[in-house]
């Protein structure tokens, strides 16, 4: 017993030891981070966020001045503004604190735990130097108070808290605005060209009912029918843009407007050829098809559907990247006809006038894969991840691998978590050291299963709990930070429960929709969703906001805010370096927290980095996880019992019904 602390002493020892070394022996030669390198861009501004109001029980005015000293204020933006809030030139702002937006009237024990929506204002600085200082004069009703605010601390990831914590100053990313038409614009995809240049690739809907935004009004008076809803028509448009010189091109249209559409792909061969694919709707099925955009929109080429014995076949939600030699890699999933879903891998493609090409395909997986993520290492290794249904769960796996020569996998699923828990939604990337990096969502055991009005006890509901998990692939071999991720912990509610039971409920913190991704000094950063507020809070549906963090030794950095990432759910940025050091960040937002006057689809590129040179990370040994033999029979007997349900037939009167 006494050798036991030394030993753990020494193992720890020994196996950061090994990841230092492992760090130093493949010093670089990620081809993202060299692409990324190419464009010389200068270090864009910083920005900082002074909110107001975090305490308030009642609209207060929050009027002020904010002026800077030792840096410039390159632009400033209101942050919540709602009606009468306003910025005035050259440095101040009228703006008040406000009623949640769908807070009932006549209810003071929601009104208590709801709060007041804050407000605040945004800078963008630039040239700051190092003891540059904000100072903040308000006007508010609370206090006179003039704040003086260091910079440096600011900018070095740490919140500020003003006047007891009735405000704060924090840092946020830098987000500029790359689509901000009245189109629905989402599902962004990039990519750096061997130039530098950076490519973004992104589906825009164009709404058929422009009163329907947000939703639908009331009826004053029954209608005679609802002919006027029924808008069958396709309205998904594909585009792309490049960013070169520090200026965006023209938007360049993929597709016509009358598209079905289920995301896209971007990458850039090494000869500066750029492809986009995606998955279309065309006759009732959804392929592949892909199209040159530079150094010219090429003809639109099918990649899949042609085949025998491809009847019935979907494929959806395409990723791409570029192999080191150059390459083209390409994966989605796909639906076969016996209801079961796969992983589609290609590689090698070439995209021709008469044609296409690519060395090798294939189509393998689980019977049930979904959210399909690849990553490229620099030694020309590539692997491909997903999650799949397994024992009655999700779990995540690494099914693909391969080289710039050859593939394998599909047999061997690799997991990378697989206990009974929910575990899915990988995102991975390649540091220079070689480490593949994995983060997933995960859940609790018997997610969503056997939890409703008529039983309360035996499940859990959708999404009750979320938390974010990263695990690091080193040498074979699963590792993990020893720095901790916060966990949503979220008691099940009994039914039926009254409004402030299920305000509460809804309040509780999730995370979700990890993703993982390097900087221009391959420093690893993960992104995830935060769940904040209720249905009073936002308009229909709920709102969620984007944070990032750096991995640095033992630590992750604090979460800082993706501005204007706002939205529900469903969010999925891009992860690149950026050649100034920091990290870059392609992301949607429908402004449903930022700019609640205003919803509206529309796609940013952000910006953020913190002070200090790389930190090796700290990792300590991962296990997968194993099954609770339990769940996974139950999970058997309910399979066993839906075949009984879809199989069971009334015969009546010469006809057979089924459920």
């Amino acid at each position: 017993m006494k050798r036991r602390p030394l030993l753990l002493l020494t193992v720890s020892g020994v196996m950061i030891a090994v990841a230092a070394v492992g760090f130093q022996k493949k010093p670089g030669g990620l081809l993202l981070l060299e692409w990324a390198g190419k464009s010389a861009e200068p270090r864009p501004p910083v920005a900082v966020l002074i909110e107001l109001g975090l305490k308030d029980e009642r609209p207060i005015n929050w009027s002020g001045r904010a002026t800077v000293t030792g840096a410039r204020v390159v632009h400033r933006e209101g942050y919540r503004f709602r009606d009468g809030d306003k910025l005035i030139d050259p440095d101040r702002w009228e703006a008040s604190s406000h009623r949640p937006l769908r807070l009932p009237k006549g209810q003071p024990a929601l009104t208590k735990i709801e709060g007041m929506a804050t407000v605040g204002v945004v800078l963008h600085l630039a040239d700051v130097q190092p003891d540059a200082k904000l100072t903040v004069s308000p006007r508010p009703e609370s206090t006179d108070q003039e704040a003086a605010v260091a910079l440096k601390d600011v900018l070095a990831g740490k919140p500020v808290p003003l006047w007891g914590g009735a405000a704060v100053v924090r840092l946020i990313t830098t987000a500029t605005p790359v689509v901000t038409a009245k189109t629905e614009d989402d599902f962004p995809a990039a990519c750096y060209g061997p130039d530098g240049t950076l490519w973004v690739a992104y589906i825009s809907y164009t709404l058929k009912d422009e009163s329907r935004r947000i939703e639908q009004a009331p009826y004053k008076e029954q209608p005679k029918d609802f002919k006027a809803l029924y808008r069958p028509e396709f309205g998904d448009q594909l585009f792309v843009k490049y960013y070169r010189d520090g200026k965006w091109s023209e938007p360049i249209a993929v597709t016509d407007g009358k598209q079905d559409l289920v995301r896209c792909a971007i990458a850039a061969k090494g000869d500066g050829t750029v492809i986009v694919v995606y998955s279309a709707n065309r006759g009732g099925r959804h392929d592949l098809y892909a199209r040159t955009v530079s150094p010219k929109l090429g003809k639109e080429q099918r990649l899949t559907g042609g085949g025998s014995g491809d009847e019935g076949v979907a494929y959806l939600s395409p990723v791409m990247s570029t192999t080191q030699s150059g390459e083209l890699l390409l994966a989605s999933q796909v639906w076969r006809k016996d209801g079961l879903a796969g992983i589609f891998h290609q590689t090698g493609l070439t995209l021709r006038d008469d044609g296409w090409s690519s060395r090798m395909s294939g189509i393998g997986g689980g019977a049930a894969s979904w959210h399909v993520a690849i990553a490229v290492g620099s030694e020309g290794q590539w692997r491909i991840a997903c999650d799949e249904y397994l024992g009655g769960d999700y779990d995540v796996m690494l099914p693909y691998r391969g080289t710039a020569t050859e593939s394998s996998g599909g047999g061997d699923r690799n997991p990378v978590a697989s206990s009974s828990r929910f575990e899915a939604r990988p995102s991975i990337c390649y540091d220079p050291a070689g480490r593949l990096w994995i983060a997933y969502e995960e859940g609790p055991e018997k997610w969503g299963k056997d939890y409703g009005a008529l039983d309360s006890n035996d499940g859990y509901p959708l999404y009750n709990e979320r938390s974010v998990r990263v695990v690091c692939l080193v040498d074979g071999k699963l590792m993990r930070p020893a720095a901790e991720l916060p966990t949503s912990s979220v008691p099940v509610p009994k039914l039926p429960f009254d409004a402030l039971t299920s305000n509460r409920y809804e309040r509780q913190t999730r995370y979700a929709y990890p993703k993982i991704g390097i900087d221009g000094k391959g420093r690893v950063w993960l992104t995830y969703r935060q769940k904040f507020g209720t249905r009073y809070s936002s308009h229909p549906g709920s709102y969620w906001l984007t944070f990032a963090r750096r991995l640095d030794g033992d630590k992750w950095s604090e979460p800082i805010e993706v501005h204007h990432s706002d939205g529900l759910l469903d969010h999925r940025p891009v992860l690149l370096p950026h050649p100034a050091g920091g990290l870059r960040i392609i992301h949607n937002t429908d402004g449903r927290y930022t700019t609640p006057e205003s919803l509206d689809n529309q796609i940013y590129m952000s910006y953020i980095d913190l002070p200090g040179e790389p930190v090796e990370p700290r990792l300590v040994p991962h296990e997968p996880g194993r099954k609770d033999e339990k769940l996974v029979q139950r999970a058997r007997e309910e399979q066993e019992a839906v075949k009984r349900i879809r199989a069971y037939r009334i015969e009546a009167g010469g006809k057979k019904y089924q459920p």
